[in-house]
């Protein structure tokens, strides 16, 4: 049998309680229904238990296969002791061999996906893969997928329908014509080719040619499409359902109709940061989808983030099918009037061209509880409009759509989110609501933060960051709370509040949280939790300046005396963002490191009491780190050494203006206490997945920090600002070893004129 999904971002955690729904199978009933249609099998008869150990005993897959065929009972006992061998498997394989349980169960697997910034031996595992119908490279490393990878992959398996090949950057027209050429090319459903710049009309055109199946086509963010690729997809997939083409130039208002009419099953649409299509494009374009026959209840997902032609009319005329009234009409607010589109997800993040009209008229154009996505970000509602009344309006549409679970409303909307917008959110979205982005919503306090902390009872993901008027109260409201608390009654009835396991909280430049409430609430939050997936995985605090030793140590007390130790969070936080954060020590942050082994990412950014010797603890402890911050901190060499030897995988990394005297450090046998060459160059050597880094105002560095052999292995982004002793010569030659360098900033570097600054930006962009 064939396992329908391995997901290696999320393996250990999901096999170790997994079984997917067979573990919460109800075995009683299968059972039970067995003996209604008779005895068509007597081993279904037999305790679960017993049929467990009997799968168990079977070690061939075609023995197993032949078992799971016999009845449904069969098939979700062979399911589930498949999958609790490739847990146990799993548990014993190395932090990041993943080629070994791809060897191990890729074998039988129809999808799969990879971990984020994965290193997985390709040439080695795709041969065995035969049995794929869908796979996703989009997390692996950006480079490592190439063309000759999909030649690969095409000539072993046979079954592909579904290929998503987001960020590979490396793939080509080539890998384009390989998939054209492929025998099972006609019966392609999706296609995502996001971010593939070095893909264009050459590759993408014959192969468009033969998928009159495809179901789903991504583009986004492809530079080099043209109007000709947009007349083929008009011409040749009339099947579409989901089309993305966001940031692209080819699209026209004249595409935009010809995509129209040749693709009216588009339910979801991604046209954000299209800049060469107007209003009347838009209008248009919904006009002909009428016409062409839409599906009904029009779109059920619209991206239209950072598109100027999205106005009043034309996002009406989107969510109405074409519908093109008089002002007067286009506004009433006449509730008997039929809501016709089933929309699901709705971007209008950077919005700068819509009213207030806008947002009274989704509740009247959307049908009521469908919404699940609302995306505001920095929306910007046009100035005659009151903040009251925008409000209100907010208000009102929450009221009509009860069943979103993410709401992002970052920059508060011009303003416009108050109190009484969040104790909306509160009332009539609390039943589902997981994510709710609030950050620089300056207007909030804890009148309308606290009950949205106390009674959404699904809230995992809070964005509180910059919310300046919140104080101790909102953040008790996270507290988990007894069985037997108080319900407080509300007009739209009584709220629970509930135990919870938050996941990511950004409570950064709330500087008004006093250091004793962050202390219960944190200690709190960290507890163990009944699942390895649960529990806080992101924490920051960016410039919290009352946040001291007291509640890291309030953490780290928690994360010892959790139960059971090994699935809590020393499993679950990943990320850590102390920025700004001068009342920590390094003893105090390293005691909550040293239990964090697999923790990802921190931020200590201009914490003075950072040292070298902190970062060699955290480095040593923390050997799955990807991003490290340790800019304006006393730290050189010794830093630098220890980050190249232990933390392999780091791909981000921040150590400029650093404050370390010029010396050598007592401690580390004659390494230096500032950064130098020597530093730089084991960084380079070391850490070869590093794609981001930034030494600005490293005084010491010179051309011979950068001559190492190894530098192409990925750098994409150097800031080398105000480093005096660099020349123009020498970063030419470190551009000309650096094939994938996109930026290289030498801005106030002494010996670069306003001409070397330009040429060396042409030798980039080459």
């Amino acid at each position: 049998m064939q396992a329908e999904y391995l997901d290696l971002n999320s393996l250990r955690e999901q096999l170790v309680s997994d079984g997917e729904d067979v573990y919460e199978c109800d075995w009683d009933s299968l059972q039970r229904r067995k003996r209604r249609r008779g005895n068509e099998s007597n081993l279904a008869l037999l305790p679960v238990e017993v049929l467990s150990i009997i799968a168990t005993k079977l070690e061939e897959p075609t023995d197993r296969m032949a078992l799971a065929e016999t009845c449904v009972l069969l098939r979700a006992v062979v399911v589930r002791v498949r999958w609790e061998n490739a847990a146990a498997a799993l548990i014993e394989i190395k932090s990041d061999n993943w080629d070994e349980a791809l060897l191990t169960y890729g074998g039988s697997t129809s999808r799969i996906s990879f971990p984020e910034n994965a290193r997985i031996n390709l040439a080695l595992v795709l041969p065995q893969l035969r049995n794929l119908v869908s796979i996703d490279f989009g997390g692996l490393e950006q480079f490592s997928v190439l063309d000759n990878h999909i030649r690969l992959l095409l000539e072993n398996c046979h079954q592909i329908a579904h290929l998503f090949l987001s960020d590979c950057v490396c793939c080509t027209d080539e890998s384009l014509l390989s998939l054209s050429q492929y025998q099972n090319v006609s019966y392609f459903k999706s296609l995502n080719f996001d971010r593939c710049c070095e893909m264009s009309d050459a590759g993408l055109i014959p192969l468009l040619q033969k998928t009159p199946l495809l179901q789903l086509l991504s583009l986004n963010l492809v530079p080099l499409a043209t109007k000709a690729l947009t007349e083929v997809i008009a011409s040749n997939c009339s099947k579409l359902e989901v089309l993305g083409l966001s940031d692209t130039e080819a699209l026209s208002d004249d595409a935009l109709v010809q995509i129209a009419r040749g693709c009216a099953r588009i339910t979801s649409l991604d046209l954000s940061e299209c800049v060469g299509i107007s209003e009347e494009g838009l209008i248009q374009f919904a006009m002909e989808r009428e016409l062409a026959g839409s599906p009904v209840g029009g779109f059920r997902k619209l991206i239209l983030g950072s598109t100027p032609a999205v106005t009043d009319a034309s996002l009406y005329a989107l969510l109405t099918n074409g519908q093109n009234l008089s002002s007067v009409q286009i506004w009433s607010n006449d509730q008997s009037r039929p809501r016709q589109c089933l929309l699901q997800t709705l971007d209008l993040s950077s919005a700068a061209n819509i009213s207030i009209r806008s947002l009274e008229c989704l509740p009247n154009c959307i049908t009521s509880n469908l919404l699940t996505t609302l995306n505001l970000n920095h929306a910007v509602i046009l100035e005659e409009d009151s903040l009251s009344r925008v409000g209100a309006a907010l208000a009102e549409l929450f009221k009509s759509q009860q069943s979103l679970e993410t709401i992002q409303m970052m920059g508060g909307v011009s303003g416009a989110v108050q109190d009484a917008v969040l104790q909306s959110i509160a009332t009539h979205c609390r039943s589902r609501l997981e994510t709710l982005d609030l950050s620089e919503c300056h207007g909030i306090t804890d009148a309308g933060a606290q009950p949205i902390a106390q009674y959404c009872s699904k809230l995992s993901n809070v964005n509180f960051k910059a919310c300046v008027n919140l104080t101790d109260e909102t953040i008790h409201g996270f507290l988990p709370t007894d069985e037997e608390s108080e319900f407080v009654t509300t007009s739209a009835g009584p709220l629970m509040p509930r135990k919870r396991h938050l996941r990511y909280l950004n409570m950064g430049l709330c500087n008004k949280i006093s250091n004793a409430s962050a202390i219960q609430t944190l200690s709190l939050l960290c507890k163990s939790s009944s699942s390895p997936s649960e529990g806080l995985h992101t924490l920051k605090l960016s410039g919290c300046f009352n946040i001291s030793d007291e509640s890291l140590t309030s953490i780290s007390n928690a994360i010892i005396s959790s139960t059971p130790p090994q699935t809590c969070s020393k499993g679950s936080l990943r990320l850590l963002c102390f920025s700004g954060c001068y009342k920590l020590s390094s003893p105090a942050i390293t005691d909550l490191t040293n239990l964090l082994p697999y923790l990802e990412s921190i931020n200590l950014y201009s914490c003075p009491s950072v040292t070298n010797e902190t970062v060699t603890q955290i480095a040593r402890t923390c050997p799955r780190l990807l991003s490290l911050v340790i800019s304006k901190c006393p730290v050189g060499d010794v830093a630098a050494l220890s980050i190249a030897q232990h933390c392999q995988n780091l791909h981000t990394l921040y150590m400029s203006f650093l404050t370390a005297p010029i010396g050598q450090d007592a401690t580390s046998g004659g390494a230096c206490s500032h950064l130098t060459d020597v530093g730089v160059s084991s960084l380079i050597d070391g850490c070869t997945s590093l794609k981001l880094m930034d030494l600005s105002r490293c005084d010491a560095l010179t051309d011979a920090a950068f001559s190492c052999s190894n530098w192409a292995l990925g750098l994409q982004v150097l800031l080398v600002r105000a480093c005096p002793l660099l020349s123009f010569e020498g970063m030419e030659r470190l551009v000309g070893r650096s094939p994938r360098l996109l930026t290289l900033d030498v801005l106030g570097c002494a010996k670069f004129s306003v001409v070397d600054r330009e040429r060396l930006k042409e030798l980039v962009e080459r």
